[in-house]
């Protein structure tokens, strides 16, 4: 029995929960980026071995790629549920008030594709580029959203999508990092009520 128990204690620990390993393999990359979290910080963090991570998620790639995956249904759903939205001004709030809510909910930590975006090391390029083309996927989502509300009458004017697209994306990056510098969620807040300024009227009644 002792036998047992030392292997154990070698391998995956007992009662071992992988989507509760995931949720801290994403907590420690969102406070430390791709790069800077090392495989031995994941592992301690998870309560896990280097041969039982390897066995469960694959390796610090795999792991994170696995991560982004949970980070986009969980985290940043909010872009998804924006786009259902009936107007485009609307887009515009529900998106950025998603935002502020998983930057300043317990536990946030950081925006995990502005940090895993910011890998420069050779090692780190496919990351890079799996975060990127993520990001552009929902830049395009966004941007088709827009262009609907303008074919539609509701968003007026002649600003490009993309460039709309862009200012929305900057806002919300630019409280990621104000939020995880400590600003208080009030201060974020007037953020959004100044880009909303900025957002051109709906060209839809009553919106």
């Amino acid at each position: 029995m002792r036998h047992s128990s030392s292997k154990q204690s070698k391998g995956r620990p007992r009662g071992f929960d992988p989507e509760c390993a995931l949720e801290i393999a994403l907590d420690t990359f969102r406070r430390k980026g791709y790069e800077g979290a090392s495989v031995d910080d994941l592992t301690d963090a998870m309560g896990i071995s280097k041969p039982s991570m390897y066995r469960v998620f694959g390796n610090k790639e795999a792991l994170f790629n696995k991560a982004m995956d949970l980070y986009e249904t969980d985290i940043v759903s909010f872009s998804v549920v924006s786009l259902r939205e009936p107007t485009a001004r609307k887009v515009a709030e529900s998106f950025l008030r998603g935002a502020l809510d998983a930057q300043t909910r317990t536990g946030s930590k950081g925006c995990l594709g502005v940090l895993g975006s910011m890998a420069y090391s050779d090692d780190a390029h496919a990351v890079r580029a799996n975060v990127l083309a993520r990001l552009g996927a929902a830049r395009a989502a966004l941007a088709s959203r827009l262009e609907l509300a303008r074919q539609l009458g509701d968003l007026p004017g002649n600003d490009p999508i993309d460039g709309l697209v862009s200012f929305l994306y900057a806002l919300v990056h630019g409280m990621a990092v104000q939020a995880a510098a400590g600003v208080d969620r009030t201060a974020l807040e007037d953020i959004i009520e100044l880009g909303l300024r900025a957002w051109p009227a709906s060209g839809i009644e009553g919106a």
